[in-house]
């Protein structure tokens, strides 16, 4: 306490030096760079590890009065694969699905130091996802996870056609009352009522032509990477001395670049903190003088 009240200057100066660099400093000490995946992590009902296969139960009505083979179901398949080269697998899903008439819906890729990720999702007809889906575990190294989820939309889809008889036997009762109009007022309000009807009949059809498109075929979604660690599945071994020991070192190359961070940072504001450091030695001589030997 005694020496920094005789050194305010010296301590003034060393503060001035910690806030002109400490915070960038800091910001990008040890940073550790995250990796971001354009795909969603899958639900708690797919089974991981290896060649597993999930298929979940398909919800929404049994309804006896439609036959098994008539039914609407729209199908989600999501995939995780080790693939040596992401952006040339990549390629291949694309091209594999437009042999088979179907087509791409998005795709990514990123390239980070720890090993290439990707992700892409196509649609293919529904008659030929088990013969795609085969096409796919060629490409890869190892499929990682793979989950098929349905969802029966027939009840929907038979309310919507039963609406639509219904609305399109409405609207032909109006044009035949315009017909029997007999006054300017009475068209104006028929045909107002026309127009309405109109445009629910026009609502549900486009809502009939989604789910038509969207049963005929099925969405794939597929994660790509290098690195099996970079892909988003949960081990079923959670305790891997493999993997322990590619995170072990992943981590010891992250503090050894964090700290060659530090030094490079040190090294350019040492013209800051050099001249500090000089006048601290020189105020503290002469406030504390060698005592000459008597």
């Amino acid at each position: 306490m005694n020496w920094i009240k005789s050194h305010k200057l010296s301590v003034f100066l060393l503060l001035v030096i910690v806030l002109l660099f400490g915070k960038s400093l800091t910001s990008s000490l040890f940073g550790i760079s995250t990796l971001k995946m354009s795909a969603p992590l899958y639900n708690d009902s797919v089974s991981y590890e290896g060649l597993s296969r999930s298929i979940l139960p398909i919800p929404g009505s049994t309804n006896p009065e439609v036959p098994l083979s008539q039914r609407k179901v729209t199908v989600q398949t999501d995939l995780s694969l080790l693939v040596k080269n992401v952006r040339e697998t990549s390629k291949s899903i694309k091209t594999q699905a437009e042999s088979v008439g179907g087509f791409m819906v998005n795709s990514s890729a990123d390239y980070p130091e720890g090993g290439a990720t990707g992700y892409i999702s196509v649609r293919v007809p529904t008659a030929k996802l088990d013969a795609f889906l085969e096409t796919l575990r060629t490409l890869a190294v190892r499929v990682v996870s793979e989950n098929i989820s349905g969802t029966d939309v027939t009840d929907q889809y038979t309310d919507i056609e039963s609406r639509l008889t219904t609305l399109t036997h409405t609207k032909a009762t109006f044009e035949e009352i315009l017909r029997q109009a007999k006054n300017v007022d009475e068209i104006l309000r028929v045909q107002q009522s026309i127009f309405q009807v109109q445009d629910q009949i026009d609502s549900l059809k486009g809502q009939k032509n989604y789910l038509e498109d969207t049963t005929a075929t099925s969405l794939v979604s597929v994660n790509l990477a290098t690195d099996e660690l970079s892909l988003p599945y949960a081990p079923a071994q959670p305790w891997r001395p493999s993997v322990i020991f590619k995170t072990a070192v992943r981590s010891l190359l992250t503090t050894l670049r964090g700290l060659g961070t530090a030094a490079i940072w040190i090294g350019v504001y040492s013209v800051f903190w050099l001249p500090a450091l000089a006048l601290i030695r020189y105020f503290s001589k002469r406030a504390n003088p060698p005592h000459k030997p008597a």
